[in-house]
């Protein structure tokens, strides 16, 4: 088996690009997030300043 001869020690980057995986995702996420929530807030801004002097 390969798994026994090959030691986790002799890559490590390719370890510590496996464990920064999930972290960048979840960044990729928030950032998602705080965008989007931007952007909602704006166009809801938009939209409340159309409505307000229409009525």
């Amino acid at each position: 088996m390969s798994t026994i001869t090959h030691h986790p020690d002799h890559d490590p980057i390719e370890h510590d690009l496996r464990e920064a995986v999930p972290l960048v995702l979840a960044l990729v996420i928030l950032l998602g997030l705080v965008v989007g929530l931007a952007w909602g807030a704006s166009q809801l801004v938009s939209v409340l300043g159309w409505l307000v002097p229409a009525r």
